[in-house]
């Protein structure tokens, strides 16, 4: 008995040690076989907390997670994030496992075929994939006021590929110079650099300043801007990156939106509609478009789009469009067509959907292959 207490422990210490391995500043990319389908996650770790992007095959969408890691045993829990029609936020176990030497081990509750089930991920990134990795810096002024903080609190966390070469550096400046103007809404305001780390840095110590100079101590709250790049989709050469801001200056609730860019690994570029889709495009993407908010409201086709809680019965397409391996899919952020009750807005098209409008040469061409099926 006493022999078999010491190989226990042994184990479990080797076990600890292989937990405690996980990069700290890493986003990192998993992959898990069952059954017919390849899910794909790109999980993203800040300490103790985890954020997550997965494309589910069997539902046919992303999913965006949340969730814990422990750093001495290697104990993880994920949660699905869901944002019903009325803007209300809620979560549902997703999947709760254990990290250890690289892979993650554990059981799926999201519904998949056969029911929740056993499953590993492994950390995979095959060709027309690039690693990424993420990049933390803050800043703040901040003390106590009774037993609550109060002050000005800032972080960005934004991500670099790790690989070199050209389109690689142009991307990367691009990313740099996204946390470098994050919160800073007026073009006529962002300075025209290409910033370093060390300027990003900065910046977030002169924004503390400033709030500060602007806005003195308050008690009984903490103002705060919590900016976070992640990656939605880096397959076949194209790199779609979601920018999630989430700020916090006093009231009854804060402000959280997402910004998409998409990346050719190819060339660098961003790429923009007019790049990858054929003229003529507008008219039956905003003809899906409104029919697919109607079905998400539940109400009748051919009803006002006020009916399903936009503020006027009309839609224009933005600028704000993500790929991943369902189809292209647009965001508006709150109070943007909407009022802020109704949360951010979208809809999203199938490849099927979108084959006949893609440009054959464009860098989107890559996603029609198996469209018919999606």
């Amino acid at each position: 008995m006493t022999m078999f207490r010491l190989l226990v422990g042994m184990c479990m210490c080797v076990l600890m040690t292989e937990a405690a391995e996980w990069p700290e500043s890493s986003h990192t990319r998993w992959q898990a076989i069952m059954g017919p389908h390849t899910w794909v996650m790109w999980l993203d770790r800040d300490d103790q907390v985890l954020t997550a992007a997965c494309y589910d095959p069997v539902q046919n969408k992303s999913v965006a997670l949340e969730g814990t890691y422990d750093e001495e045993t290697g104990q993880l829990g994920l949660k699905e994030i869901i944002i019903d029609p009325n803007g209300e936020y809620r979560t549902a176990p997703w999947f709760s496992g254990r990290w250890t030497k690289g892979s993650i081990t554990g059981a799926m509750a999201a519904k998949v075929e056969e029911g929740p089930r056993s499953v590993t991920w492994n950390e995979v990134y095959p060709q027309g994939c690039e690693p990424v990795v993420r990049k933390q810096v803050a800043a703040e002024n901040v003390r106590m006021a009774d037993t609550k903080k109060t002050g000005i609190q800032v972080k960005c966390r934004y991500l670099q590929l790790a690989r070199e070469g050209p389109a690689a550096l142009l991307i990367n400046n691009q990313l740099r110079v996204m946390a470098f103007h994050a919160g800073v809404p007026d073009q006529k305001k962002r300075a025209q650099i290409i910033p370093t780390a060390a300027d990003i840095e900065a910046r977030l110590w002169e924004r503390c300043a400033e709030k500060q100079a602007a806005s003195p101590w308050r008690e009984g709250y903490l103002d705060r801007c919590d900016y976070h790049q992640s990656v939605m989709w880096n397959e076949r050469q194209l790199l779609c990156v979601r920018e999630s801001t989430e700020t916090y200056a006093g009231g009854a609730h804060g402000y959280h939106f997402y910004r998409f860019h998409v990346f050719s690994l190819v060339s660098g570029e961003r790429l923009t509609l007019n790049d990858v889709l054929l003229p003529g495009y507008q008219g039956p993407l905003l003809a899906w478009a409104r029919a697919d908010l109607l079905r998400q409201a539940g109400c009748e086709p051919g009803r006002p789009l006020t009916e399903a809680g936009l503020e006027k019965d009309q839609l224009a397409l933005n600028q704000n469009w993500w790929i991943d391996g369902r189809g292209l899919g647009f965001n508006y952020a709150p109070y943007e067509i909407a009022c802020y009750a109704r949360g951010m807005v979208e809809f999203q098209f199938t490849w099927k959907q979108m084959q006949p409008w893609l440009k054959p040469d464009a860098a989107l061409s890559p996603l029609l292959e198996g469209a018919e099926n999606r």
